[in-house]
């Protein structure tokens, strides 16, 4: 699914999703601080000028969309991944 209007010269990106998950998206997007306008019968409209802005955003897609199923098997796989140990070097 094209969720996403992407124009490479402008930060601000168009997001073509129901009005339920739109609301949702909004409230989450403000919450983080991520500037974008929501209107009715609109699409919700993005700023994303920040790699950290666009990363959080498609987290927020892939929430609200995705099916639950993969959105487990991630979780898991997230589970399993083992974790850097830091250096124990001693002086």
């Amino acid at each position: 699914m094209d969720f996403l209007n992407i124009d490479s010269s402008s930060p601000t990106h168009t997001v073509a999703i129901d009005d339920v998950h739109k609301w949702e998206m909004y409230h989450r997007l403000q919450a983080l601080q991520i500037p974008c306008q929501c209107f009715m019968h609109k699409p919700l409209q993005v700023e994303l000028t920040s790699p950290i802005a666009a990363i959080h955003f498609w987290s927020i897609i892939q929430r609200l969309t995705a099916p639950r199923s993969q959105l487990v098997e991630r979780l898991n796989l997230c589970w399993q991944k083992e974790m850097p140990q830091p250096n124990s070097s001693v002086d």
